[in-house]
C-alpha cells in the first residue's frame, strides 16, 4: 500500500489479487496536473471499457504533481486502454503526458455477476418524488464520498414523469451503493432504476 492509502487495509477488496501481470485489470498513473480531477480522467478514456474505479491521489508534500488509479470492468477495456497508453506514447490529461504502470496492487476482472453493471444509473419516475434535493440526502446519508461526473434531468416519454441519469465517478463503493439506496429508498414510490451506458465502453461497431 502506499503511505498516503487512507482505505480498509484488512477489506480483502483492498488486497492484492493472486493474477498473473497480464491479468491484472488496474493501472497506476503518474504525473497528472497537481488539480487533477475524477472527471478530468475519465474525459480522456473514450470506447475502451467499463471503467471500475478512479481514485486521485493528490499532490502533497514533496510530490508535485498527482497519481490516479484506473480500474476497468475488465481485461478487455485494460488491454485497450493499455494499447492506447503504448501507441501515443504516455497518457495525456490536459497539458500532462502522464506515465502508466500496472497498479501493484492487482485486481482481477469482475465476474459474470457484473454483466451490465456501470458507473451509470437511470431513474425514472414522478418528478414530485425524484429529484436532485432528495437524491443528494439519500446518497449524502450513508455514502462518505461520492463523485457525481454528470448528472441530467429530462422530460419523460410518460407525462408527468422525469428521467435522470447520474454517472459516478466510480462503480465500486458509490454507484454499487447508491444502487441499493435507491432501491431502498424509492422502491415504494414506484421509481424504476437501470443501468446505463458507460461513455468509456467500448462502442460496438
Amino acid at each position: 500500500f502506499s503511505d498516503n492509502y487512507q482505505g480498509e487495509r484488512d477489506n480483502t477488496r483492498n488486497q492484492s489479487a493472486d493474477i498473473l501481470d497480464s491479468q491484472n485489470c488496474s493501472f497506476w498513473i503518474v504525473g497528472l496536473a497537481p488539480d487533477v480531477t475524477v472527471n478530468d480522467v475519465l474525459d480522456q478514456i473514450k470506447n475502451i471499457g467499463r471503467v471500475f474505479q478512479v481514485y486521485i491521489n493528490e499532490a502533497v508534500g514533496k510530490h508535485p504533481t498527482s497519481a490516479a488509479k484506473l480500474t476497468f470492468f475488465d481485461l478487455e477495456g485494460a488491454r485497450r486502454f493499455l494499447a492506447k497508453v503504448q501507441r501515443e506514447g504516455g497518457f495525456r490529461v490536459g497539458s500532462h503526458l502522464a506515465r502508466v504502470m500496472r497498479n501493484r496492487i492487482k485486481v482481477a476482472q469482475q465476474g459474470k455477476r457484473s454483466k451490465g453493471h456501470s458507473r451509470v444509473i437511470k431513474l425514472y419516475g414522478s418528478r414530485v418524488v425524484l429529484h436532485r434535493a432528495r437524491i443528494d440526502k439519500v446518497l449524502s446519508g450513508e455514502i462518505k464520498i461520492y463523485n457525481i461526473e454528470f448528472y441530467e434531468e429530462v422530460e419523460h416519454s410518460v407525462p408527468g414523469e422525469v428521467a435522470i441519469t447520474i454517472r459516478f465517478g466510480s462503480y465500486r463503493a458509490q454507484t454499487e451503493g447508491a444502487w441499493k439506496l435507491f432501491n431502498q429508498h424509492f422502491e415504494e414510490d414506484g421509481i424504476r432504476i437501470e443501468y446505463g451506458v458507460d461513455p468509456c465502453d467500448r462502442v460496438e461497431e
